[in-house]
């Protein structure tokens, strides 16, 4: 079947009004879409009073654009884009290979704000997988914030991996507590 770009056919318009497996009124699908390209129009402009906020608002829409968008911004140079993008990221739930590379990929970062929100967006994502590189960095990174994110993200994630790391090494920090206060 050959389509014209200017006819709207049922089965596009039955793909542009479904969300998430449920059909929803064109004038909210409309008002999303144009939101979301308002939204992606600020986050590009590098002269944008309200770049931040406009990634921070991107994690409200689940749409492979949006999604690609946010993997660009983490790639990007600006500290705070990429914390930004990290946390919009997981707002998405978007959990295919390449989000959870980059989502992991934050807890490497050089700057601690990347790490954390990295910390945070694989714990909302519930990402068992992470379990090893987030008890790595909440033993070890010089950075309270850091260390306290990867502790919110393990509980988040839960299981018995996380809780088992996680009891050894209060264990021991009770133990190097109580050595250091005699």
């Amino acid at each position: 079947m050959a389509y014209n770009d200017d006819t709207l056919y049922k089965e596009n318009f039955i793909d542009f009004c479904t969300i998430d497996n449920e059909h929803r009124p064109l004038w909210e699908c409309v008002q999303n879409q144009a939101i979301e390209s308002y939204t992606m129009m600020e986050v590009f402009d590098m002269d944008s009073s309200v770049r931040v906020q406009a990634i921070e608002n991107l994690g409200k829409f689940n749409s492979p654009t949006v999604r690609n968008a946010l993997l660009d911004l983490m790639s990007g140079k600006d500290n705070n884009v990429r914390a930004v993008a990290a946390i919009s990221l997981a707002k998405t739930g978007a959990q295919d290979k390449e989000v959870v590379k980059k989502l992991l990929d934050c807890l490497n970062d050089k700057d601690r704000l990347v790490r954390e929100s990295g910390c945070l967006a694989l714990g909302h994502l519930q990402l068992k997988e992470a379990v090893p590189k987030l008890v790595q960095l909440w033993r070890n990174d010089f950075i309270s914030h850091v260390r306290e994110a990867a502790t919110i993200a393990l509980e988040k994630i839960g299981g018995e991996e996380a809780n088992k790391a996680m009891h050894m090494t209060k264990v021991l920090s009770d133990e190097i507590h109580m050595l250091t206060q005699k």
